[in-house]
């Protein structure tokens, strides 16, 4: 009877003990051959210019050894004769196990992807998104993740998640009306990086016409700094529906226009040759397109000219003006030519009996 009894287990037992033997095979031989698996798998990757093929191959490479012990694992207990609620266990703790490792190993493919493929949302510019948003996005996606685990983990055990879901959209909704300003600064932000409308180090032109760089793009607020070193800090939801003009955008140069009056005894061609002469020869003033000057007005007391230029950078654009007008002052005295002040003529008339009155003093 005791024979018939272990007859019978050896049997219930040996497809189950021969599937461990061949996945401690498999494990055994993959191990062994694991490096020049690897190494044939980046170098087909490499001869099919397969994009970003590395980066997959070896994290799916590192967590193989695993995958085949799992595999193993739920094919033993499938064939195993133990109680259907102790297999069950067993699968449930192999699937558990299973969802930790596939998430871990899709968020390290994600981090290595993060960049480039921000760059491509962001129309393919470096630095679109600033360091902040950059790593807003990477932990969403990370707590997206490993929420969405949560959540299949939790149904693989069948306990009810109907309180979870219930708790995370009353706290989201919490917040947000908490947080409304806040948030509305931060999509203001991702506004901003999505459209492209400026980045760091580019020059803006605001609407009441002052000239300002870019200094920062920060989670809430753009941090923006004038000529004079004056530093603006003004939040993203603002910034996003301000009109204003990029002027780094479509390229990164910049018109000077610098307006010299002189007075009507000027020669007027001679005043033109001189102006042009001194854009010319001030630094980062472009040659192509030429500079041109016009006579505008002729005011009250002065001819006034209007002297432009095309500038190489658009940061060098005060430092141009600043030279052309120091230019301007010492070429003028050199060729006489005067620069004018307002001068004003008064006319005084007095009446007939304003005179009668006098004449009668006398």
């Amino acid at each position: 009877m005791n024979i018939q009894i272990i007859k019978k287990m050896l049997l219930e037992w040996l497809s189950p003990i021969i599937w461990l033997f061949v996945t401690i095979i498999i494990y055994k031989i993959y191990s062994h051959y694991k490096k020049n698996i690897k190494k044939q798998l980046l170098h087909y990757a490499k001869i099919f210019h397969l994009k970003h093929t590395k980066t997959i191959i070896i994290e799916v490479h590192n967590y193989t050894s695993f995958l085949i012990l799992i595999f193993g694992a739920i094919y033993i207990l499938y064939l195993s004769p133990l109680p259907e609620n102790i297999i069950l266990i067993g699968m449930n703790i192999i699937k558990t196990i299973f969802l930790i490792i596939l998430t871990k190993s899709l968020a390290n493919i994600f981090e290595q992807f993060i960049d480039p493929l921000l760059i491509n949302i962001t129309g393919g510019k470096k630095q679109s998104l600033s360091k902040d948003h950059a790593e807003i996005v990477k932990k969403s996606v990370f707590l997206f993740l490993w929420f969405g685990c949560l959540i299949f983990i939790m149904q693989i055990w069948k306990i009810d998640i109907t309180w979870l879901v219930t708790s995370t959209a009353v706290l989201g909704i919490v917040l947000g009306l908490a947080a409304q300003s806040t948030l509305s600064n931060v999509f203001g932000g991702f506004a901003i990086c999505a459209e492209k409308a400026y980045q760091e180090g580019d020059y803006l032109r605001l609407k009441d016409g002052k000239i300002v760089v870019v200094k920062k793009i920060g989670l809430k607020s753009t941090w923006l700094e004038t000529y004079d070193a004056t530093t603006i800090i003004i939040p993203n939801s603002i910034m996003s529906n301000t009109e204003l003009e990029n002027l780094n955008y479509p390229i990164n140069r910049n018109i000077a226009r610098i307006i010299v009056n002189t007075s009507y005894d000027s020669d007027v061609d001679k005043v033109k040759k001189t102006l042009i002469e001194i854009a010319k020869n001030t630094k980062n003033v472009l040659q192509k397109p030429k500079p041109k000057i016009y006579l505008i007005e002729l005011g009250d007391y002065a001819l006034s000219f209007k002297l432009v230029c095309f500038i190489s950078d658009i940061k060098f654009r005060f430092k141009v003006i600043e030279s052309i007008n120091c230019r301007v002052i010492k070429k003028f005295k050199e060729e006489n030519i005067d620069i004018p002040f307002p001068t004003n003529i008064n006319h005084i008339e007095f009446p007939d009996s304003y005179k009668y009155d006098k004449i009668s003093q006398q």
